[in-house]
């Protein structure tokens, strides 16, 4: 019966009306769009506000990506993405105002699709009071307004999406400022081998795709009116919790995430005692880049889920890079969730 609902399109119809499967097909597009964009940035050595300078040619020392919600996801990929590629920090900041440490050596990634959340407004005015090199990421708004008239370089993606449903445009910028400033390398290669990864992913988890051929319809089957506990690790673990937010907003359901190993030193004693009193599903999101250890952990806690009775499903990305490999796991995700909204007759 769900695989006959999961495959009828006059159920996309009836309830998908904000037209979410368009905007999940897009994301090969979105992430080649986004490069492309941002390639096209032009960057000025120098930005005048009252009577104070902007300076973006001395060097950085650190990065701070200020969102709310769908905007802020991004700096978080960003951050674990680059965690061992680049020499300074990257911090994210949900809230109303920065770190005490921001300085004209912080570089300040503003992400707001609306360009008018209003915590990202009130960091964007301390960092233009604190000399930071600002970049920008919106549609529209105020923060558009701000860049326009003071020159701060700023990405203007296109308008119409939720914002959740603008994660390429956010997080591909943020890579293509940091080519600006000459902290990574090498991002047409990762967003070439993107692109192709997940315009081949899309032909086998798209709507069209049936029910017994589609992995993420099964998963959403699997899932529907249970309790969706999502895991995974270094780099994965931030595409855990788009996981989770994506089931929040997508969805309409309530979800978890943890990363591993941290949840092995907490979270796992709770499935100790756990009585499988409730309907759950587990999800561990796996990628190549697993250690040994990591492994092992997994293995010992699929042993527990087995003995508990609990079911359990690994999840894995595709692609050749880890940038490719994390927007295969963030495009399942979308896929996946969207496939239970249906269930759930909720867009």
């Amino acid at each position: 019966m769900m695989s006959k609902l999961l495959d009828d399109v006059k159920v996309v119809q009836e309830v998908d009306r904000q037209r979410m499967l368009d905007l999940i097909r897009k994301l090969p597009e979105d992430v080649k769009n986004a490069y492309n964009l941002v390639k096209r940035l032009k960057v000025p050595n120098k930005v005048n506000v009252k009577g104070y300078v902007i300076d973006y040619t001395t060097p950085i020392k650190n990065i701070v990506v200020t969102g709310m919600g769908g905007s802020a996801i991004g700096g978080l990929i960003l951050e674990e993405f680059l965690r061992d590629k680049i020499d300074i920090p990257i911090i994210v900041s949900k809230h109303y105002f920065l770190p005490k440490f921001v300085d004209e050596n912080t570089a300040v990634f503003v992400i707001s699709y609306s360009g008018n959340t209003e915590e990202t407004l009130s960091s964007m005015l301390q960092a233009i009071k604190s000399k930071c090199k600002i970049f920008a990421v919106t549609s529209n708004g105020y923060v558009q307004e701000i860049c326009t008239k003071l020159g701060i370089p700023v990405v203007l993606i296109p308008k119409g999406y939720p914002s959740r449903a603008a994660i390429a445009y956010n997080l591909v910028s943020m890579l293509g400022f940091l080519e600006h400033l000459n902290k990574v390398e090498n991002i047409k290669e990762w967003i070439d081998d993107t692109y192709e990864t997940l315009m081949k992913l899309k032909e086998k988890i798209d709507f069209d795709v049936p029910s017994e051929k589609n992995e993420m319809k099964r998963l959403a089957e699997k899932v529907y009116k249970k309790f969706a506990f999502i895991y995974s690790y270094w780099p994965y673990a931030s595409v855990a919790l788009r996981w989770k937010t994506q089931l929040n907003e997508n969805s309409k359901v309530l979800a978890k995430n943890d990363e591993i190993p941290e949840m092995n030193h907490n979270e796992i004693m709770g499935w100790e005692g756990f009585k499988n009193d409730f309907p759950v599903h587990v999800i561990i999101l796996r990628g190549n880049e697993e250690s040994k250890e990591i492994s092992a952990r997994i293995e010992f806690f699929e042993n527990m889920m087995h003995d508990k009775n609990v079911p359990y499903t690994e999840v894995k990305a595709e692609g050749n890079c880890r940038l490719s490999q994390i927007f295969s796991l963030i495009m399942k995700g979308d896929y996946f969730s969207y496939y239970v909204s249906l269930l759930n007759k909720v867009v």
